[in-house]
Order: C-alpha cells, then structure tokens, then sequence
C-alpha cells in the first residue's frame, strides 16, 4: 500500500515537472522543407525587386511587379508598438515617399518607349487579374523609425506552417526577429537589405512577437506579409 502511494506521488511530481518545462519549452518546430506559399512568393518577388533595382534592370523590375500583382492580399491592421532606440538621430531624416514597383519598373526604362509600352499592357493585364479577388495573404504597411524597432504580437495556430516576410522601400537594412510567449527566439532573417523571411511551425497555438528592426539613418516603409 505504502509502495503504490509512493509510486503515485513520483507520478504526480513527474507529471508537475513535465508540465513545468513544457510552460517555458520553445514553441517551435524547425521546418527543413521549401515552402511554395504565397508569403514565400512575396518575398521572392521583393528580392527580384532589390536586384532589379541595384542593377537598374526594369524588365527583372516588370517580373517582379507582375509577380507581386498576382499575389491576393487581404490587408490587416496588425497593432504596433515602438521602443525608440538611442540612436535615433537628432535630425530627422526625411525621404521621398515609395512609389509601386510598376512606377520603378517605368524609371528604370529610362525612357525607353518600347520597355514602357511592355510595363503598361502588363501592368493592365495584371490589374484586371486580381480585380475582385479575397483570401490569400494578410499584409500591413507601415514605417519604422530610423534606428528603431517596430513589435508586433501574433497569434499562430499549432501543428501548421507559420510565415511571415517583410518588404521594405529599399532605403535601409531591416532585420526580422521571431520569439514566442516564453521569449525564445523562433526565427531571425538578418541578411543585407531590407527583405526578411522566416518560417516555422508552432508546437502549440500561443502569442509571437514579431520586431521589425531599422539598422539605416532614415525611415523605411515595408509590407509585413503573414500567412
């Protein structure tokens, strides 16, 4: 009787301690495999974008808005909150406002009639095809602040892929952080210029923070795309 009582007590205390590491265990699952995801998509178009307009190429600029264009987005009012970082300058910086990647493509034709005459038909086809289209991926615009740092707090269901992408004007560096409700770090996309990804799946349904991180001396407009 005694034995079974002891048993019983391990038990519970086992079953406490599980309970416990679980309360503060990464809400996470790496995801080793390719996504074809209309976020994934998203982001390849911005990148197109960025090299496009590093090398002044407006017909990569044209696959790009095309690209951009077929992608249904639903737009989201994600609520933001901002740290303002030390180093935020005394002056503020300010900049032109960021024109669609179709207006690029027109600039980087310098001119040429033919390559605008392209990026007009294709921009009409393109705007026709997505006329009237609902679902797809949620995006919010906004602007952080030189050498700041934008937060948001998402909600991602358990057992399913979780993406976010963000996009900027092409001004600044932005970096993406992930953390979940026990403040690990889920996911970091920190490469040179201002087009982020990641990708995970949550063990759980739970609450992610979301930074969105400005490295530049001036603002930079971005999409944060989330699936």
């Amino acid at each position: 009787m005694k034995l079974t009582t002891s048993l019983s007590c391990v038990a519970v205390l086992l079953s406490v301690s599980v309970q416990a590491a679980d309360e503060k265990a990464a809400n996470s699952v790496a995801v080793e495999t390719k996504s074809n995801s209309l976020i994934a998509k998203a982001h390849l178009a911005s990148q197109m974008a960025a090299l496009a307009r590093e090398n002044k190429d407006a017909l990569l600029m044209l696959a790009a808005a095309k690209l951009d264009a077929e992608i249904p987005k639903t737009d989201a009012d994600y609520e933001k909150s901002t740290a303002t970082s030390s180093e935020v300058p005394a002056a503020k910086a300010t900049k032109a406002p960021a024109i669609s990647l179709f207006e690029q493509a027109k600039v980087c034709a310098n001119g040429d009639s033919f390559i605008e005459s392209l990026i007009a038909k294709t921009q009409k086809e393109s705007t026709a095809a997505v006329k009237g289209r609902v679902g797809g991926p949620a995006h919010h615009i906004d602007q952080v602040r030189a050498s700041d740092t934008d937060t948001y707090s998402l909600t991602f269901r358990g057992d399913e892929l979780a993406e976010i992408a963000i996009s900027g004007d092409g001004d600044t560096d932005l970096d993406l952080y992930i953390y979940d409700e026990n403040d690990n770090l889920t996911c970091r996309s920190t490469r040179s210029g201002d087009d982020e990804y990641c990708k995970w799946t949550p063990r759980w349904t739970g609450k992610f923070t979301v930074r969105v991180k400005n490295l530049g001396t001036v603002y930079n407009e971005y999409s944060l795309y989330t699936n």
